[in-house]
């Protein structure tokens, strides 16, 4: 129950904040459970009376009892040469999601909730918003229709997630979850375009590879998209599903979303989440090969872009969220719901696991310095920012600069 919680209640968010510690009664919490579910969580509906019964009697006992908490381990020498420093944008109700440090020096972020992308100048800590364009007859949520109707404002019709640039002319793509297409920035004339496509839902983590081909995955309809640049031409990927029944709601998917969202019937997610393995983080191997992880399925996707072939590989721990590849070839994955970092080799066909340094993480994602062959991990439930050294198999752990301090991604200058 505590690995399905961790799984869709830690989803976009860190638990724990002075509101979520507010008294509530099990029906409160049961119809927040249900608003969660609505906006993309999936716990399953028969454990939603234990987690409302829970959260209302264990955060009554941690509030009565705060002593109970463990104290936060002492700073580390290392923390005496360490330098962080912020930048405020956007505001309260903006959600940040993934960003990118461009070789122009400038770090774009995108603004999920408002369809914005930031361009910052870190040497100054100014920055440009320039807002994603959209067609005039998009409504708000776009086809997975306006979800945060509670919310005071609101304006994702694209739904701006992850950004990569390519090496041959540094044009930033960017996937909009909330459509069928990717975006393109360029970085010099600040002009968007939009290539659509005729399939595939949620576009998800994007890389772009050696031949200026754009990938990314399509977490809805557990597929992987590539769009080559020279031919403007999309090809799509369909992962293996697990079961028959998988395969026919994989199939209904186009019938789904066809209905008006408003009376759009919400899914009811069983404990292994049939219907929605999700294909989540994906990179690109320096021999090409494309590899992905799916999150609810517990497995990674191998897929040879010469020969088309997509082959599984069962991940033997649980929540496989985002990966990078290092220098070597070596596949780095965090396990969501298990607290560990993981590698696999490929060639061997071998994982080995190391536990984090800290208590009770659920890690979103990490990436490799692969100069320094050093794998950062977001620590987003520990408020704290994780470094592995490979060659020696140790940590160091990087205090966050506030509480319920949640990130998504890294960047290595």
């Amino acid at each position: 129950l505590k690995k399905r919680f961790q799984l869709n209640c830690a989803y976009c968010h860190q638990q724990a904040s002075p509101f979520m510690r507010s008294e509530r009664t099990e029906q409160e919490w049961l119809d927040i459970i249900k608003r969660m579910n609505s906006y993309g969580g999936r716990l399953p509906e028969e454990d939603h009376a234990r987690v409302a019964q829970l959260l209302r009697s264990e955060y009554r006992a941690l509030r009565e009892n705060p002593q109970t908490i463990p104290p936060p381990p002492r700073w580390e020498a290392h923390l005496s040469g360490v330098e962080m420093t912020e930048w405020v944008i956007g505001d309260g109700f903006s959600q940040m999601h993934d960003f990118l440090l461009h070789p122009n020096g400038m770090v774009y972020i995108g603004d999920n909730l408002f369809d914005r992308l930031y361009e910052l100048d870190p040497d100054t800590g100014r920055y440009t918003v320039y807002k994603v364009p959209h067609a005039p007859d998009m409504t708000l949520g776009g086809i997975m229709g306006h979800r945060f109707k509670v919310f005071p404002k609101m304006y994702n019709y694209m739904g701006v997630h992850s950004l990569a640039y390519s090496r041959k002319d540094g044009n930033i793509f960017i996937t909009p979850s909330m459509q069928q297409a990717l975006l393109e920035f360029n970085v010099t004339t600040k002009e968007f375009v939009t290539h659509t496509m005729d399939e595939g839902y949620y576009p998800h983590t994007v890389r772009v590879d050696e031949q200026d081909r754009v990938w990314f995955t399509l977490a809805l309809s557990s597929q992987v998209a590539m769009f080559d640049r020279n031919s403007k031409a999309f090809t799509v990927y369909d992962l293996p599903a697990r079961s028959a029944r998988e395969w026919l709601i994989f199939k209904s998917l186009p019938v789904l979303f066809s209905i008006d969202p408003e009376r759009r019937p919400l899914p009811s997610p069983d404990r292994i989440s049939t219907g929605l393995p999700m294909p989540y983080g994906i990179d690109i191997a320096p021999d090409g090969i494309i590899w992905v992880g799916r999150l609810y399925a517990n497995d990674l996707a191998r897929i040879d872009p010469k020969t088309g072939e997509v082959t599984l590989v069962d991940f033997p721990f649980r929540g496989p969220r985002r990966l990078r590849i290092d220098a070597d070839g070596i596949l780095w994955i965090v396990a969501f719901q298990d607290s560990l970092l993981v590698s696999y080799d490929p060639k061997s066909g071998v994982f080995r696991d190391y536990a984090l340094p800290v208590i009770n993480e659920i890690p979103y994602a990490l990436n490799v310095d692969k100069e320094r062959r050093v794998v950062w991990v977001n620590g987003n439930q520990s408020d704290t920012v994780l470094a592995f050294d490979i060659a020696t198999s140790t940590w160091r752990v990087y205090p966050a600069p506030r509480q319920r301090f949640f990130s998504r991604d890294i960047e290595i200058d």
